[in-house]
Formats: C-alpha cells, sequence, structure tokens
C-alpha cells in the first residue's frame, strides 16, 4: 500500500548565500550581475545572448579546478562539468552499495546492489540553469503551480535573489526536455539512492542519525515564513560521502522511470527489469515541506496521485546524470552483489 502523503508546512527562509562553486555556475547561466557574486562571476554575468553563454561556458570550465579545489566535494576524482549546462558532475564508481530498508515498497529488508559507475549532478537544476534552457529553446517557463499559487517565476523570469535555488514547479516531462537539451538523463531510482549513502547502508546521508540542522526542511524554518527552496550550496553539512548536495530536502527530485511500488522487491529478488508503465514518477529526498525525518532518508521511495509526470507543484526540482564511459566502469546493468 503507498504511504499517505506526508504532513506538510508552508513555511521557510533564507540563510547564508551562495559559495565559490555556485557563484561560477551562475556566472555561466544567468545574464545579469548578481551583487553577491565575485568580480570573475559578475564579469561573466554582464554579458549578454550567445556571447554571455559562451563567456560563462568558458568561465565554468576554465575555473573547474579551483571550484572543486574550494568545495566541500575537494579531493574527488572524476568531477566534470557539462558545457551545455555548467552542471558539476561527479563520478559515483562502479561497485556495490546497500540498497532498500525494511519498508515494503522499500524491498522489504535490504540488499546489495551492483550499479555500473555513473555521473551524478552535484547540484539540483538551478533557476538560472533552466533560465538557459527556456530562452535556448522557448520551452515553457515554470511559471505556473499545481496545487498552489506558489510559483517563484513569473513569467520568464524570476527574483535575481533564487538564482541559485533549485527550479520548482517543472514537471517529469519539462525535467526529461532539460536533460535532453543538455545531453543528460535522469538518474535512475537505483542510481540517485547510491549517490545519496554511499556504499554502507547509512540512512541518511550524513550518517545513521536524523539531524534537521543538516539539510532544508519545515523544522528549520518553521517560525520565518515567507520563503521556501534555499541555495544549493546552503547545508553543506548534509552532503553525502560522494560530495553530493541537497540529496535530503530542499526540494523532491525525480527520477527516470515509471513508480511501480514492488520494484525494490523484484531487485532484491536479483530481477532488475524496468517497471511498468505508470503515469507517476518517483520522487526522492523530501523537500522544504516536509518535517518527519523519515521522508528524508535515502531510501525513502515517494508516488503518488500528485507526483504524476505532468504535474508541476512548487516542493519538486531534479538533478541530471550521464552514462560513464567503459573507461571508468560504465556500461552494463544492475545486478544482485554479494551476500
Amino acid at each position: 500500500m503507498l504511504r499517505q502523503r506526508p504532513m506538510v508546512l508552508y513555511n521557510a527562509s533564507v540563510t547564508a548565500l551562495s559559495v565559490l562553486a555556485v557563484a561560477l555556475l551562475v556566472a555561466s547561466c544567468a545574464s545579469r550581475p548578481r551583487p553577491e557574486q565575485n568580480a570573475a562571476g559578475a564579469a561573466a554575468l554582464g554579458a549578454t545572448g550567445s556571447q554571455g553563454a559562451r563567456a560563462g561556458s568558458g568561465l565554468a570550465q576554465a575555473s573547474a579546478l579551483s571550484v572543486e579545489s574550494a568545495g566541500p566535494a575537494a579531493g574527488l576524482a572524476g568531477v566534470v562539468v557539462n558545457e551545455k549546462d555548467s552542471s558539476r558532475l561527479v563520478l559515483v564508481p562502479r561497485g556495490e552499495f546497500v540498497a532498500g530498508s525494511a519498508e515494503e515498497d522499500e524491498g522489504g529488508g535490504t540488499f546489495r546492489v551492483q550499479l555500473p559507475a555513473f555521473y551524478i549532478a552535484e547540484y539540483p537544476v538551478t533557476n538560472a540553469q533552466y533560465r538557459r534552457f527556456v530562452e535556448a529553446t522557448g520551452h515553457q517557463p515554470p511559471n505556473q503551480a499545481d496545487l498552489s499559487d506558489a510559483a517563484v517565476w513569473a513569467g520568464g523570469d524570476f527574483p535575481l535573489e533564487v538564482a541559485d535555488h533549485p527550479v520548482v514547479c517543472v514537471s517529469w516531462d519539462d525535467a526529461a526536455a532539460y536533460c535532453e537539451w543538455a545531453g543528460l538523463r535522469l538518474p535512475t531510482e537505483l542510481e540517485w539512492e547510491k549517490a545519496a549513502r554511499g556504499t554502507d547502508g547509512r540512512l541518511y546521508p550524513w550518517g545513521d542519525d536524523w539531524d534537521e540542522t543538516r539539510c532544508r526542511n519545515s523544522n528549520e524554518v518553521f517560525d520565518k515564513p515567507g520563503v521556501t527552496t534555499c541555495s544549493v550550496t546552503e547545508y553543506p553539512q548534509g552532503r553525502g560521502p560522494w560530495g553530493v548536495a541537497h540529496m535530503a530536502g530542499n526540494v523532491w527530485q525525480w527520477c527516470s522511470e515509471p513508480a511501480e511500488e514492488g520494484a525494490y522487491g523484484r531487485y532484491r529478488k536479483g530481477d532488475f527489469s524496468p517497471p511498468p508503465e505508470d503515469d507517476r514518477r518517483a520522487v526522492r529526498g523530501g523537500s522544504w515541506e516536509e518535517y518527519i525525518g523519515d521522508c528524508f532518508r535515502c531510501s525513502f521511495r515517494y508516488f503518488d496521485c500528485f507526483d504524476a509526470r505532468g504535474n508541476r507543484l512548487d516542493n519538486i526540482g531534479f538533478r541530471c546524470a550521464k552514462d560513464a564511459p567503459a573507461s571508468l566502469g560504465g556500461g552494463g546493468r544492475p545486478r544482485l552483489g554479494g551476500s
């Protein structure tokens, strides 16, 4: 049986602003300067049109090494920058990880899965990145929210102060279209989970204990109404073992395949065939609306009628993924790991 949609509180707050990594990312995606960005970022933001896109992309790529050395993922091998949208992609190596939990729709027990290597975005896609996609393709801006009137965008733009927040009010189809434009894809549920929890079966990206101070959630902002999401560089203390940010909190994130309640039960038995087609899609990670720690567990799978692929909700965003080349351990299908 599907679990009920988690109780939500519509409260949030803004805390610290961006650090260097996303200042550079926003510089490569936006066309207007922001006063809190550094001089290099502001210079790139001052360029407009195709000139600005080329300058921003060049800045992001040229600065990749310095960003890696400054960020929380420092020292991790295999971080690359996607030229099309400036997403920083972290290599998750081939190998086993502990998936699932005792919950019925999470397999009815943990199990080991062997996954090929893949890349996953260090951050969810931001408003600044999504604007580049909208301007390049004419795709519908995310200026309408289903089930609420809380859209962040107005017309084809958004307030400058949320440029480095995750884009919301994007359907699964919107997210898939962005990924296709960027030459990327959405992660599978198993990929998303491995990127969140590493290989040791931890419950949360940071460990086994729920800690509301490590991610954006309604407990953190209960008495500070008016804002929902936060910068993707906030809560660095909530990163997982691969250095990937916001795998718990801020926004729920679309995964690639159709929702199937019994999928993890099949996976636990070694059947990794794709789920049957369904209008619903699983979302993972919890969001700024939730306050129950269970929602933020790495293995928590959530899907119901509100998460149909066409819905645009103010607490759902996405991040991108990419196949790794065979030389780095990519290729092949999931399979059960050792006992």
